[in-house]
């Protein structure tokens, strides 16, 4: 579990406000030490994210002064100007920040990887998806391990221990359950909804008060629908109309979409609407979650919570659980198989709905969040139909009360901010 959640006064951080332990002052990051090993198996890591994660605080403690961005139009000139000399460098990792402004450098690093092999050598690092620009993935494919920095968990922020549910899970339910009940006595659900409000990322959330966050929320979508959309779309919609769209499926969080409602309700054409979204994909603005089951409709998270707050603040109970889970349950999952874990939504045309379905390393876990004290029958018969479809799955019922229950080796009933 990690060191004692107590504040210096000795007053439980769980009886405290949210922002009373976001006070901003540097934490170790869970990826850290993930960099540490992919630096020593491969000679380029890229560290990917959206806007505000925490990058480059993170490289820089990693690189120290071998570190530039190419934020900075004095190290983007010579980076697209003279590529090669750009990359000569004396001191390893040689962090580099924002890449993806300078396309020229990656048939650069190509040429310097195959004659230079050593481990170790760079860290990369952008806020759009190497996949998304033609020119990096055809120069990277194979010769990059990549890495994301997600948003600022809670057990990230309480500096607790990364939890990889997949794992805990197999020990089986007696193991699990007091890691649970532990977890879930340090955590009040309140506290942790109110996390949706901050979000995670560290350049904005640490502000306490909501007023003042929204500015730099605001200035934070301006940037990357101002100027990084430019780099992997080439839709002409004003910024606003790309707000608009983002908002939208900021509302319908998990829910499964219809590309021909969003089309009316957006103004945009289907066809120019679905590069948008692969456009907000590319900058880790969302995150598709795909269709199991009878249903064939994908739905969507918004890559950060606070952002989807600020867009378009709920107040369903429902779905502010839902979009709590998946916030802070998919970075961990992420965090240990890197880039190996898929997100389904199982439904059935008799009514059955399991929202979250991870598969990773080929083991499937649904969890199934419920703003209940327990769960009612019709939340039971959605975990037992979604057994009968996936039978060696785990399913995790996630509940508002405390009780942790085995209705049998594939089904728990569990607090909902045990997981988290």
């Amino acid at each position: 579990m990690g060191r004692s959640l107590t504040s210096k006064n000795s007053i439980p951080l769980y009886k405290k406000y949210w922002y009373d332990y976001w006070v901003p002052h540097p934490r170790r990051r869970y990826l850290e030490s993930v960099i540490g090993r992919a630096l020593k198996h491969s000679p380029l890591v890229g560290v990917l994210g959206q806007r505000q994660t925490g990058k480059t605080t993170l490289t820089r403690r990693i690189a120290g002064n071998a570190y530039v961005t190419l934020d900075d139009a004095e190290q983007l000139v010579p980076a697209r100007d003279a590529p090669k000399a750009f990359l000569k460098r004396e001191r390893h990792p040689f962090a580099i920040d924002e890449c993806q402004l300078a396309p020229e450098l990656f048939p650069a690093l190509k040429l310097h990887v195959q004659s230079h092999p050593r481990k170790g050598q760079f860290i990369l690092t952008g806020s759009v998806r190497f996949s998304a620009r033609k020119a990096i993935r055809e120069s990277l494919t194979g010769r990059i391990q990549l890495l994301e920095l997600h948003p600022m968990t809670i057990a990230e922020a309480q500096d607790r221990d990364p939890i990889d549910l997949m794992d805990e899970v197999s020990r089986g339910f007696s193991s699990f359950k007091r890691k649970v009940e532990n977890r879930s006595a340090s955590l009040a659900t309140e506290k942790a909804l109110a996390a949706l409000q901050a979000g995670g990322l560290p350049g904005i959330c640490f502000y306490r008060d909501i007023e003042a966050r929204r500015p730099r929320f605001s200035s934070h979508l301006d940037t990357i629908l101002g100027r990084d959309l430019k780099l992997v779309s080439e839709t002409d919609h004003p910024v606003i109309k790309m707000r608009e769209v983002l908002a939208i499926l900021a509302r319908n969080q998990g829910e499964p979409i219809s590309w021909s409602d969003l089309a009316r309700k957006s103004r945009i054409s289907t066809a120019s609407l679905q590069k948008v979204v692969e456009a907000f994909e590319a900058l880790f603005l969302i995150r598709r979650v795909l269709p199991m089951g009878d249903t064939r409709k994908d739905a969507f998270f918004l890559g950060d919570q606070g952002v989807a707050s600020y867009l378009a603040p709920s107040h369903a109970r429902q779905s502010d659980l839902l979009r709590l889970v998946y916030s802070q349950v998919f970075p961990h999952l992420d965090l240990h198989d890197p880039g190996g874990v898929t997100s389904y939504r199982f439904e059935t045309r008799n009514g059955a709905s399991v929202p979250l379905v991870f598969r990773s390393a080929g083991r499937t876990l649904a969890i199934l969040p419920v703003a209940l004290e327990s769960p009612d029958k019709k939340t039971i018969g959605s975990a037992r139909s979604f057994l009968r479809h996936e039978p060696k799955a785990q399913v995790l019922v996630l509940t508002e009360g405390s009780e942790c229950v085995e209705y049998d080796d594939q089904l728990w009933v569990l607090p909902v901010t045990g997981v988290l």
